[in-house]
């Protein structure tokens, strides 16, 4: 067990996994709260831009926090 949490931390995934759910709460909150409109890029070539999209949805939108709304296909 001890290795696959050194070989995890190493990894560096948990801190991704912070980044991804602090950004889409942040996202959430913008439009929620703020009634802002909003534009997500993340500019790096990597999926983060659709990560953040679907964590701000899930926590907007009660639908996608069901079974069937995580398998919807849009």
């Amino acid at each position: 067990m001890s290795e696959f949490l050194s070989g995890l931390e190493s990894s560096r995934w948990l801190r991704h996994i912070k980044t991804i759910m602090d950004a889409g709460i942040f996202t959430a909150k913008a439009v929620k709260v703020e009634k802002a409109n909003v534009l997500v890029h993340c500019s790096d070539e990597w999926d983060h831009t659709a990560q953040v999209c679907s964590v701000a949805s899930i926590l907007l939108y009660p639908f996608y926090r069901t079974f069937k709304g995580l398998m919807v296909r849009e």
